[in-house]
C-alpha cells in the first residue's frame, strides 16, 4: 500500500503501539500481492530487528506480517532464522536512501545454516515499510552472498 497518512497511522501503531492485533488486516492489505510473488514456494524471510530494538517494541512487525500471511494463506517457507541483524542502527527516519544505506553497513549477516538452506533457492523479503529501498537492498545482497537464488520481485 502507500505509505501515506492512514497506513502511516496503521504501521506506526503497529510498529510502536503493540499493535499485534492490525496484523491480520495488513496482511489482507498485502495478501493478493503475497500470493502472486509466492506461488512458486519461496522461502519468505522478515527483515529482523536488533535484538535491543525487538525487546523495546516486544516484537518484529515484519515477522508477524510474515508468519500470519505464510500460515493464513499456506504458501511460502516462513524463514524467520536466516538473516540476523548484527549491530544496532540508528533509526531510519528522515534519513536519504545513502544515509540510510551507510547505516546498514554490516548490519546484516546470514545465520549459519543460511548458506546451506538457502542454496539456489528463491527468497521473499517481508519489511513493513519500503521507502527508499535500501534496508531491501541490503539484506537482499546479503542473502545472494549467502548462496540464495533469486530475490521475488
Amino acid at each position: 500500500m502507500r505509505y501515506d497518512d492512514a497506513a502511516r497511522d496503521l504501521i506506526l501503531k503497529l510498529k510502536h503501539g503493540d499493535g499485534l492485533q492490525l496484523v491480520p488486516f495488513i496482511s489482507q492489505l498485502m495478501a493478493a500481492r503475497f500470493v502472486e510473488l509466492t506461488a512458486d514456494n519461496p522461502f519468505v524471510v522478515p527483515v529482523p530487528l536488533h535484538r535491543w530494538r525487538c525487546w523495546q517494541r516486544r516484537l518484529n512487525q515484519s515477522a508477524e506480517l510474515a508468519r500470519y500471511l505464510c500460515q493464513h494463506y499456506e504458501i511460502g517457507l516462513y524463514a524467520p532464522d536466516l538473516l540476523i541483524r548484527n549491530h544496532a542502527t540508528k533509526s531510519h527516519g528522515g534519513l536519504p536512501r545513502q544515509a540510510r544505506k551507510r547505516n546498514l553497513t554490516g548490519a546484516f549477516i546470514p545465520s549459519p545454516t543460511a548458506a546451506q538452506t538457502l542454496r539456489g533457492h528463491a527468497f521473499l523479503l517481508v519489511d513493513d515499510v519500503m521507502t527508499t529501498g535500501a534496508t531491501l537492498q541490503v539484506a537482499t545482497s546479503c542473502l545472494r552472498r549467502a548462496g540464495a537464488g533469486e530475490f521475488v520481485r
